[in-house]
């Protein structure tokens, strides 16, 4: 039996000023998985992820979640659908220390005050989850977001939506300058994750992309031009070659 769609966008179209960046844009999400999204820089992935979220509203086409039409909310009622978002530019607070980013994050009050009075050592629930996900961020834990390496930025960056109830993740570029080994470690955190949410993933980089993805969407100058599973298109060295330039 088909999987039914956790997200669905369908003939989306986005403009940026009077530029046309997505012209055509339709995949599905399936439930309890990675669909990873590919393309060359500049075919509107980012664009796209801004869009599902409301940052970039569509001009055209329509944006499902599970079956309901989110294409003209704004950001802050899709987030409250249970979409979290982790931005290119992970968006820390960069002043604010690692306790501080993940106590701003939280819908509800109660994670709030287990942070602030306990400390991460007595965490409970999903801070313990996040905590034990990325212990880094419990030995950095009073530290300034701004002092991390790029590698614990963006553990914070992830940590942070899974303390939410959100049921999807849109995650953008989460290898960007990071070390090799460090990529690695994040490969491993995306498949634990995957476990339990379901993750649209944003990554140039191709190894780290069909190590952890079950599920591709190829797009091209704002277009889809392709969608299927990864395996399908590891055996396709055509089309790699012609829309990602991968050998």
């Amino acid at each position: 039996m088909k999987p039914v769609s956790l997200l669905e966008l369908e003939g989306v179209e986005t403009y940026i000023g009077e530029y046309h960046i997505l012209q055509g844009v339709s995949f599905a999400v399936r439930p309890g998985a990675i669909t990873v999204l590919l393309g060359r820089n500049g075919a509107g992935k980012t664009t796209t992820l801004r869009t599902i979220m409301g940052l970039n509203p569509a001009r055209r086409g329509r944006i499902r979640y599970k079956g309901k039409d989110i294409t003209r909310l704004p950001p802050h009622e899709v987030a409250r659908l249970g979409i979290g978002y982790v931005p290119e530019d992970r968006g820390l607070f960069g002043s604010l220390t690692v306790a501080e980013n993940l106590r701003v994050a939280v819908r509800g009050g109660d994670l709030d005050r287990q942070v602030r009075r306990r400390g991460p050592g007595a965490a409970t629930g999903r801070l313990a989850e996040v905590l034990e996900l990325f212990p880094d961020l419990k030995r950095a834990w009073n530290r300034p977001a701004g002092t991390l390496s790029g590698g614990q930025q963006q553990m914070l960056a992830i940590g942070r939506v899974l303390l939410s109830d959100n049921d999807l993740l849109l995650i953008d570029e989460p290898s960007k300058g990071l070390a090799p080994v460090v990529v690695e470690h994040l490969g491993e955190a995306l498949r634990k994750i995957a476990a339990r949410t379901t993750v649209l993933l944003v990554e140039q980089n191709f190894g780290l992309a069909q190590a952890v993805a079950e599920h591709c969407v190829v797009i091209d100058d704002g277009r889809t031009v392709h969608q299927g599973s990864m395996a399908d298109l590891l055996d396709d060295p055509v089309l790699r070659q012609r829309y990602l330039g991968v050998a």
